[in-house]
């Protein structure tokens, strides 16, 4: 999927397309060198242990292709006809677990919720629930369900109330600016809410596919993500792994600290 972002002489990512990075946990710029894969560089944080990609892809790029890709829109295709037993598998054991923290809240905002899977099975269990997201053909999709979804990133929004949860899902790693996303989740969740995070669990499989320099920016594990945490005053409160797509996901369940 990289081939027209690939410089033939070198065998790499087109300089012109790139900017520096630099470790979204600690915020150091001091790294090493990990791999190349794909025309992309991939490095280390030397302070924290942080896997990222560096230099990226330039954040006008990589919007371009999450909103109207035609890669993107098969892959909306495809969850759009996800079947119910598999989405289950992976969600309902995530809404079972949230249960013991459903007392006196109710609301729930879906960032990055695609076609609006996870938004209607949270229906089910109680939860009011509103979306964002960004690719047309998903925002389209979730309307047709009925689902109330904002096609806007949420820094863009002027959102009228405060949510008791807001949740991720396969989204922190893909963000070219995390403490911007952090940043308003804070502005907009209520003051016991819970962030409800979903992502790769880095195992320092290089050759899973998840490993992808244009989509993937961001390799945390269970250490990594406290840290980037703990740097914007959020406590994690409980996180387990499963395996979903042939890898490890971690699920984080944190809050604001008093």
């Amino acid at each position: 999927i990289n081939d027209e972002l690939i410089d033939k002489t070198t065998g790499q990512v087109k300089e012109e397309l790139l900017e520096e990075a630099f470790c979204a946990t600690c915020l150091s710029k001091s790294y090493t060198n990990e791999r190349m894969k794909d025309g992309f560089n991939f490095v280390q944080c030397d302070n924290c242990g942080l896997v990222y990609v560096n230099p990226r892809l330039k954040e006008p790029i990589s919007d371009a292709f999450y909103v109207s890709s035609d890669l993107m829109s098969t892959l909306v295709q495809l969850q759009q006809q996800e079947q119910k037993k598999e989405a289950e598998v992976k969600y309902i054991p995530i809404l079972e677990k949230m249960k013991q923290y459903q007392k006196n809240r109710s609301t729930l905002l879906d960032i990055g919720c695609s076609v609006g899977n996870f938004m209607s099975l949270a229906t089910d269990y109680g939860w009011k629930v509103d979306g964002i997201e960004l690719n047309k053909n998903a925002h389209k999709f979730c309307l047709s369900k009925g689902l109330n979804v904002y096609n806007e990133k949420i820094e863009a929004l002027n959102l009228t109330s405060k949510y008791s949860v807001i949740s991720l899902f396969a989204l922190i790693e893909h963000l070219h600016a995390p403490d911007l996303m952090i940043s308003s989740i804070k502005k907009n969740l209520d003051k016991n809410g819970l962030i409800l995070l979903f992502f790769p669990d880095w195992d320092w499989d290089w050759e899973h596919p998840q490993v992808n320099g244009r989509a993937h920016l961001w390799y945390f594990n269970k250490n990594t993500i406290k840290l980037f945490l703990q740097r914007h005053g959020i406590k994690i409160q409980d996180t387990w792994t499963i395996n979903w797509l042939k890898g490890p996901k971690r699920i984080v369940v944190a809050s604001l600290e008093n």
